[in-house]
């Protein structure tokens, strides 16, 4: 199978293939689904909603996660922890 440069496959033989093919979701879902996320995150202190959009979202290391805001590792840790225990007792179900 034909994958543009990023990797996305391309449309099959006969067809368009300068066309990307059409994604299996549909892009409004993801939208929706981070909506309530986002809610969810808003509902934090500032330090603990960064430090997980440092480590979850951004993909930093607890290290480089520690070293961008200036604490220790424990504290991005136990932060972390304490943010994702609030998430989860928000959390519908």
């Amino acid at each position: 199978m034909l994958a543009d440069r990023a990797g996305a496959p391309l449309a099959p033989p006969g067809t368009d293939a300068l066309r990307p093919a059409a994604p299996s979701y549909l892009p409004d879902d993801r939208v929706v689904d981070r909506l309530p996320l986002a809610d969810l995150l808003r509902s934090l202190g500032p330090r603990q909603r960064a430090v997980l959009i440092l480590r979850f979202y951004l993909d930093h290391s607890v290290e480089e996660t520690a070293e961008i805001l200036g604490v220790s590792p424990g504290t991005i840790k136990s932060q972390s922890a304490r943010a994702l225990k609030q998430l989860r007792i928000r959390t519908p179900r």
